[in-house]
């Protein structure tokens, strides 16, 4: 969840079906390298399949208490902000309103300073100087959709690098969760 300032919360999103595999755990750790340390006062790990986790009759904590060390490990640093989602119940609002309330949590933890660093620096300057621009030159809108263009590109770029990470972790948790049951 973000806004221009910084950021609110880092949903760290995982497949309770699936094994943390070493391109997981690398692809957490890069998150990690590119936000820092302190992007875990600020992060939730969300589990999604939470519907095949009561299939099986296994609540949360059962399967938690089954997880390798380095996810418990990220679990902790994270303050034990830990949730699951129903993927075939999507009409339940409570889940989302419990997640809401996490944010909610870390925002009051946090004072209401959101979380910057950086790369949340860079950003901020690009969209501050695309709006100066626009504003400035209502009549060139190409000079503005130029800044936009390259605003969006390098969003695109870090969203892009997130996205590969996460379905990396998802992959990776998936594999190694089956290993660890076998």
């Amino acid at each position: 969840m973000t806004h221009s300032d910084g950021i609110d919360a880092f949903i760290i999103v995982l497949n309770a079906d699936e094994r943390l595999t070493e391109e997981s755990i690398q692809s957490l750790k890069f998150l990690r390298g590119l936000f820092g340390e302190e992007m875990m006062k600020y992060s939730i790990v969300l589990f999604t399949r939470r519907d095949q986790l009561e299939y099986d009759e296994i609540t949360l904590d059962e399967f938690l208490e089954t997880a390798p060390t380095f996810l418990l490990d990220v679990i902790r640093d994270c303050s034990g902000r830990v949730i699951a989602f129903d993927n075939r119940n999507k009409s339940d609002e409570k889940q989302i309103a419990d997640l809401i309330d996490m944010v909610t949590q870390i925002k009051e933890m946090n004072r209401y300073v959101r979380y910057t660093n950086e790369l949340t620096s860079k950003v901020k300057l690009i969209v501050d100087d695309d709006k100066k621009s626009y504003k400035q030159d209502a009549n060139d809108r190409a000079v503005a959709d130029q800044q936009s263009d390259r605003l969006t590109n390098d969003e695109s770029n870090v969203l892009r690098k997130i996205k590969s990470t996460i379905g990396g972790l998802v992959r990776s948790f998936l594999s190694l969760f089956k290993k660890d049951q076998n």
